[in-house]
């Protein structure tokens, strides 16, 4: 193509553009009291000089262009592109970051918005010269007939999401709340965020590639393998470090931090599993024993391994569970690399480890989960997205068996985690025989390996669940107690019809007869069908609109706290889903880019390539058909909208860099082939399901490996175990307040562990009205104490006392004396065993009876 000598143009319009900054900037109001000169203080007169001395020096430049032999080589230089490149873009963030970004600088902004304006456009103006100057470019038309199938592909896919955009927003289904367990949809990504993520990614995989830092890719051994092995460490690692170190505010799930040990104990459900978790540890099974059920056994096996391997203290606790959880942006990287591309992988992995940093700081602000929550969505998240990985793995070549038998091993985990993944079995199963077509025979045997599999890893647990409890299906009480009598009750049991009567009209006084009117008769089969529907079908929808809200509605890069609270936003309490047109175009720009990664993947691996959406469906059919939507219900699926859009940017990319036919990037914009598979030995697969299986078998080996630490107390006996003189002067009783003590029925003494100790400021406490943390107006240390009889025999204590404990180690070893009581145990004393023993007595103290008398405390602090 011949060189368009644009250069003069661009300098003109430049200085003429600098001249009308000046302008802008002189025509700001002035400041009063910093005049210096003609009512303008001393740094708007050199901005305006500034910016008149270089509209000056380019309308020069303009006239005696001929005079300046080196210009066009300056302006063709590579560092020069790059300057501009930069200066674009760090125009545009600072345009559209909003004052309260600024800092403390946030008063600067205003003035210098025209010289901001001005660099944005030369950028842009610079941008578009180089474009047109370039001896390399090539026509876009013949790029996209190049990649027609992409384009088909886009067509079709770009139709699909339009045709439910307008179901959406045409007759509302998805905004119109159901009556339960509708949650916020989860937190969004940033503008600033995508934007670095893009940047970054263009930027690192660039220079890596043009280094030679990847190696020839037929070479099959383990150097072929070294350089993405780099990068998956690197993605790993930058995952660990950001999560970990990034502050996570007070939230429901994982209040505090509280004296006396200033640590984020687990709540509510949080603190369900991780103290079924410790109740395994210390011998009392896995939900088996006293009547106790859990229907995520290895969610609570994988705590119960990491209070074995780091204790109790929540700090190694939560760094082992996100250290595992960083596996999920490596999964996406190698997921991004098999179906599009090395640069799609990156940038899925960064997009995913900003949407956590922003799930973490955001947990105060919407209620969901993250990875230093003790809630199972992070581990299920982590084991569907392994499951997607390996179906497709195989979907694109369907020799290697090990794809399969990991697929399969990786749901049944995830089924043991939680429950909606159940669905994905029998769907999984028809899409193995649909894809093998006319191969039936294939398709047979290879959706027999899955069934066989998917179930040999439920084995052990079921098994186990039939020994304990009579049931070979464990996840049974929970299907029928909570989701059908629960949340499908009123949609399966509609109420029959009142009969309606009517008076008969009389012609004489008589009295009045009554008849019923005739009815038509009550279909219930067809009620209970369309109930269900109902209310599945905007649970469906509602999870599309979570995947849609996580990308901006706008071009300002607000921060998380002003994108959450906006008054139209997402997370709005008035929303109902109405969209300016601004905000509606920027989510179908979003949903376009998402199209177009659907259409690359497909494009690119085929079948393979719509094995993540096909994932995404199912499972947010399985949430919607458990009457659940949106929040931390639809989080281990959400991360295929991520997944598609970084494909879209990817592509995007890519024709841009062949437009410019920039070269040396083929190992990072390419589709990496797989390895040839080489003949399996018999043993690999054999021992790849025994390694499922022993994982799904964790939660029996917990239950039955374990001896009991602690034996239950006879508060009866304990006058011939303990010596009389240390426990009347310890306890601060005399023989005849003990003995009328433990004569009391609703008396205890409970030995065992103690969790989660919190003290609590007068009227201080969790948003909960029926919990031992439930605010109460007088100081209290509360703790539970798990030992003998499980979770049926645990205190849920609560131990007044006007000043702070030093210390009480979380899992202590620990005696507690009080009272059964209706919404927790109420204490006299907790004696704590060990080097740093010692006893904390109830204050102000109060006579050993039961019910207790609490205290009261009036507006000075002062309890009595």
């Amino acid at each position: 193509m011949k060189k368009i000598n644009l250069i003069p143009c661009f300098f003109v319009l430049t200085g003429f553009e600098a001249l009308a900054a000046a302008i802008w900037l002189a025509l700001i109001p002035a400041e009063a009291g910093n005049s210096v000169a003609f009512g303008f203080s001393f740094q708007r007169l050199i901005m305006i000089t500034g910016m008149t001395l270089t509209a000056v020096l380019n309308l020069c430049i303009w006239v005696w262009q001929n005079k300046l032999p080196r210009l066009e080589s300056f302006m063709d230089n590579r560092w020069t592109k790059l300057a501009g490149i930069a200066v674009t873009v760090s125009a545009w963030v600072l345009i559209w970051l909003p004052e309260y970004q600024w800092g403390r600088f946030g008063g600067y902004r205003d003035r210098l918005l025209p010289i901001l304006v001005w660099l944005l456009v030369t950028g842009l103006q610079f941008c578009v010269v180089m474009l047109f100057r370039s001896q390399k470019s090539r026509p876009l038309k013949d790029i996209l007939l190049e990649d027609h199938p992409v384009i088909k592909a886009w067509g079709i896919a770009l139709t699909v999401i339009t045709l439910v955009v307008v179901i959406v927003a045409v007759f509302r289904i998805g905004f119109i709340p159901d009556i339960v367990y509708w949650n916020d949809v989860n937190v969004p990504l940033l503008g600033w965020q995508i934007l670095a993520v893009v940047m970054a990614s263009l930027m690192v995989t660039g220079l890596l590639s043009r280094t030679g830092f990847f190696t020839d890719e037929r070479i099959t051994c383990i150097r072929a393998l070294l350089p993405d092995i780099v990068i998956c460490l690197f993605i790993w690692g930058l995952a660990v470090t950001t999560w970990t170190r990034i502050d996570m505010p007070h939230s429901y799930f994982s209040p505090g931090p509280y004296p006396p040990n200033d640590e984020m104990y687990p709540f509510s459900d949080a603190a369900t599993y991780d103290r079924a978790a410790q109740l395994a540890v210390i011998g009392e099974g896995v939900g088996t024993q006293y009547g106790q059920y859990v229907d995520k056994p290895f969610y609570v096996g994988f705590l119960a391994v990491i209070h074995l391997l780091v204790g109790s203290r929540m700090d190694p606790v939560i760094g082992a569970q996100v250290a595992v959880f960083a596996l999920m942006p490596v999964l996406l990287y190698l997921t991004g690399r098999k179906l599009h591309s090395r640069l799609a992988g990156v940038m899925t992995a960064g997009l995913l480890i900003f949407r956590e940093m922003n799930n973490i700081q955001g947990t105060l602000w919407v209620l969901s989960t993250n990875s230093r929550v003790l809630m199972s969505e992070s581990l299920v998240t982590l084991l569907l997205a392994l499951f997607v990985f390996l179906l497709l793995s195989w979907f694109k070549d369907r020799n290697k068996t090990l794809y399969l038998i990991g697929s399969a091993g990786a749901l049944g985990l995830a089924g043991m985690v939680r429950l909606n993944p159940f669905l994905l079995a029998p769907v999984t199963i028809l899409a193995i025989l649909l894809v093998t077509g006319k191969a039936w025979k294939k398709g047979l045997s290879s959706a027999l390996v899955f069934a066989a599999v998917f179930t040999l890893t439920l084995l052990p647990y079921m098994l186990q669940s039939y020994d304990r409890h009579g049931k070979l299906l464990f996840f049974q009480s929970t299907l029928s107690g909570v989701v059908m009598n629960q949340r499908a009750f009123y949609a399966l049991n509609a109420p029959p019809p009142v009969t309606a009567v009517t008076p008969e009209a009389q012609s004489t006084p008589a009295p009045t007869v009554t008849t019923p009117e005739v009815e038509e008769p009550v279909n219930e089969t067809w009620n209970k069908i369309t109930g269900v529907s109902r209310y599945a079908s905007a649970h469906f929808f509602h999870n599309l609109v979570d995947g849609a809200a996580i990308f901006p509605t706008g071009l300002t890069l607000e921060s998380l706290e002003k994108t959450v609270k906006a008054p139209n936003s997402f997370w709005s309490a008035e929303s109902n889903g109405e969209l300016t047109a601004g905000q509606f175009i920027m989510v179908f720009l979003a949903l376009t880019v998402i199209a177009l990664g659907a259409a690359a993947g497909w494009s690119r691996s085929g079948w393979a390539g719509l094995v993540p959406a096909g994932f995404m469906a199912t499972y947010s059919l399985a949430t919607a058909a458990a009457r659940t939507s949106g929040g931390r219900y639809f989080i281990p699926a959400d991360w295929v909208f991520l997944l598609y859009y970084a494909f879209g940017l990817a592509q995007l990319s890519i024709w841009l860099s062949a437009w410019l036919k920039v070269s040396k990037v083929d190992p990072v914009i390419n589709l990496v082939e797989s390895v040839p598979v080489k003949k399996v030995l018999v043993w690999k697969p054999i021992a790849l399901t025994l390694a499922f299986m022993v994982a799904g078998s964790v939660p029996v080996i917990l239950d039955r490996a374990i001896p009991p630490k602690y034996t239950q107390l006879q508060k009866y006996e304990l006058r011939s175990q303990w010596k009389q003189d240390w426990m009347l002067k310890s306890l601060e009783l005399t023989e005849q307040q003990w003995d009328s003590f433990i004569a009391q029925p609703a008396s205890f003494v409970f030995k065992g562990r103690a969790l989660y100790p919190r003290y609590y400021a007068q009227g201080q406490g969790e948003p909960d009205r029926f919990s031992a943390g439930r605010a109460q107006n007088f100081p209290r240390l509360v703790l539970e104490v798990i030992g003998p009889a499980g979770v049926e025999g645990m205190v849920s204590g609560v131990l007044p006392l006007e000043k702070m404990p030093d210390s009480l180690p979380n899992g202590a070893d620990v005696t507690v004396l009080g009272c059964r009581g209706e919404l927790n145990d109420d204490l006299f004393a907790v004696i704590i065993e060990g080097q740093d023993g010692g006893i904390l007595h109830r204050s102000p103290g109060t006579s050993w009876t039961c019910p207790v008398i609490l205290p009261v405390c009036d507006d000075n602090r002062v309890c009595r």
